[in-house]
Order: structure tokens, then C-alpha cells, then sequence
């Protein structure tokens, strides 16, 4: 990483008196196509003697500008800012209007205070993490605008750059699959397969449930390409995604593998429309199913449940009934699975 300092005419001094460092130094590509990231790393450090009042900091860098990019405008939603600081508070400023490809963070007090002291030799330390890098090899160039003082503020520019380069084959995931590939029945073993090259570390993810299932430094399961390994089983009990994190470095890479399940369950939640009738009104009941035989429909004041039936085969069937409520409390029940989810009817008050 070079740096180079930039000071603004009004006011002086001639440079800011904080030192900054942006890690990783270096980035590393393997690939044209293959989808890299890093977790970025800012440390603001005070070598003086004496306190430094800081206002703000904010980090610039480019998006979609060629051979200056960092990252691409489509991959900024999936940054992750994150301060070690919990006084200190780090967010998106968005785009910058003087530089339209260059994008802005912002760290700031998390209070109400204007400023805080940086203390004699002690370090500030911000984070941008799931940074998706572009590919090919380049330099990408980054801001860091500081403002400093207290009621009379001076800013300083700090501009420096990352290097982007390729080293082929360093770190790629080939691919990764679920077995049987096909939907299965609720219960149905699986097993994950993946294969990787250049990673120091992996892990393999539950999405839905934010849970690891599989660690390559699990003592006995060491950099297994395959999970589970009998006796233990893998039974998803309903559509379940798997994210494969491999690491080299300060460098990662994933990717998503999904268990598709024959259970029965809503597509899109049941919703009731118009939410709001007068007493004995008729309200629609709207709802998408899949892999559902049966649809029972239930609320307090209807003397029997109404149900209808659809074909084993059906794997989405938006339903439309019509029927009128004294109530406000909609289940509809997917019998296969008893799965249930529940639309709201008010009733007005006369």
C-alpha cells in the first residue's frame, strides 16, 4: 500500500499529524471470472504526544471506473462496515457528488459528541469486510478525508492505493453440490461435496439456521472435501441453503449450494384483501402453495372448517376463496406438513 498525504489551503497546518494504514496491502486475484473478496482494514494512529480531537473520517474509494476499481456498484450493498470502537459509529455516505464512481464511508462519534479525543499513541481500527475485488491487475486508489478540531476544524486528504494482482490457481472453488440433486422427501439423507484449491481454511454453513456445520479444523475432520461422515446424517426437513466459505489469507471466496425439499409449506404468506370489513363482510383470502395435497382453512365463528383439495402433483396454486368472517383470525393449514400461517381480517367497530 503507498500513501501519499494532500492538505487543504484553508486552514493549515501543512499535513495531518495522524498516521493511517489500509490492509490487506495487496490483493490477490486467481482468476478472470472467479469471485474474490477481502476483508478491509483501517487503523488511524496517533504518534504525538497529545490528544488528537477527530470529527470524522471518511473513506473513499472507486466503483465501476476500470483499472481504478476496487469493487463494482452492484457488489457495494454487501459490504459490512464495522467499527472496533463502540463510541465510534461506521456507515455508508454513499456516492460522492465531486467524483461520481467514488463511494464514501463514514466514521463518526456514535453520540452525541462532535469530536473525540484520539489519545497519545493509541489507534483507531474500522472495517469493510465482504469487499467482492474485481478481477484483472491494477491499482485501486482510496481517500480518507479527516477532519480535526474542535469548533474550528482543519481537514487534511490522505490518498493512497491497493495493489490488485493474479496469482493463478491461489484460491478457487471448482464447485460445490448437494447429492441427490433432485427434490427429496422430508428426512431424506444428503451429502455435501465440494472441491477447492489454494484455501488455508473452509467452512460450510446452514443458512437459514446461521449455524457452522462443518469446520475444516475440526479435530478428526481435517480439510474434509465431503460432509457428514457416518454415522452422522444430513435430513433437511425443508428447503435448506448451505453457503462454502473458503479462506487464503486475508483473501475468501464462497459459494451456495440448496437441498430442495417436497414439504409442504407456503410460497408467499396468506394475506387477506381487503384486511379491513364491516361485520359479515366478505374478505379474499390470498396465498401460493407448493408441494401441498390439502388446504384447510380455519376461524373462530365459522361453524366448520372449509378445506380444498389440490392434485399430489400441484407445486404452486395461488387459492382465492371467498368467505364470510365475524372475526379477525385467518389460518390457512397445510395438512401434509401441518404447517400453518395465519392472515389478518379486522372488523370495524359500528
Amino acid at each position: 500500500m503507498s500513501l501519499e498525504f494532500l492538505t487543504n489551503d484553508n486552514p493549515p497546518p501543512a499535513r495531518s499529524i495522524l498516521q493511517y494504514d489500509v490492509q490487506p496491502g495487496t490483493v490477490y486475484v486467481s482468476t478472470e471470472t472467479e469471485s474474490m473478496y477481502a476483508n478491509l482494514t483501517i487503523t488511524v494512529y496517533n504518534p504525538d504526544d497529545l490528544p488528537v480531537n477527530c470529527m470524522q473520517f471518511q473513506l473513499g474509494f472507486m466503483a465501476d471506473a476500470g483499472g481504478d476499481a476496487l469493487t463494482t456498484a452492484n457488489d457495494i450493498a454487501n459490504i459490512t462496515p464495522f467499527s472496533d470502537q463502540n463510541t465510534w459509529a461506521l456507515s455508508s455516505a454513499g456516492w460522492d457528488s465531486a467524483k461520481p464512481n467514488r463511494y464514501l464511508y463514514n466514521f463518526e462519534p456514535a453520540g452525541i459528541d462532535e469530536y473525540l479525543p484520539l489519545n497519545a499513541n493509541q489507534s483507531l481500527v474500522f472495517h469493510l469486510n465482504q469487499v467482492k475485488i474485481v478481477t484483472g491487475e491494477s491499482v485501486a486508489p482510496f481517500t480518507i478525508f479527516e477532519t480535526t478540531g474542535t469548533s474550528k476544524s482543519r481537514e487534511h486528504q490522505v490518498i493512497g492505493s491497493i495493489p490488485i494482482e493474479k496469482m493463478i490457481g491461489s484460491l478457487s472453488i471448482s464447485s460445490f453440490d448437494v447429492s441427490p440433486p433432485e427434490p427429496i422427501i422430508p428426512g431424506t439423507p444428503i451429502t455435501l461435496s465440494w472441491e477447492i484449491t489454494g484455501a488455508d481454511q473452509w467452512r460450510v454453513y446452514d443458512v437459514g439456521a446461521a449455524t457452522v456445520i462443518y469446520d475444516s479444523t475440526m479435530p478428526g475432520r481435517q480439510n474434509l472435501m465431503s460432509w457428514p461422515v457416518a454415522p452422522k446424517q444430513l435430513t433437511p426437513a425443508r428447503d435448506t441453503f448451505y453457503l462454502l466459505v473458503a479462506r487464503s489469507g486475508e483473501l475468501f471466496n464462497n459459494r451456495v449450494a440448496a437441498a430442495m425439499i417436497m414439504a409442504a409449506h407456503f410460497v408467499d404468506a396468506p394475506n387477506a384483501e381487503p384486511p379491513i370489513i364491516n361485520p359479515r363482510g366478505t374478505s379474499m383470502l390470498h396465498w401460493t402453495t407448493k408441494w401441498a395435497s390439502q388446504i384447510t382453512i380455519t376461524a373462530p365463528g365459522l361453524r366448520t372448517a372449509s378445506s380444498m383439495r389440490l392434485p399430489a402433483s400441484t407445486t404452486s396454486s395461488p387459492m382465492h376463496p371467498a368467505i364470510n368472517l365475524r372475526s379477525n383470525r385467518i389460518t390457512p393449514c397445510l395438512t401434509r406438513s401441518r404447517y400453518q400461517d395465519r392472515a389478518i381480517v379486522r372488523t370495524r367497530n359500528r
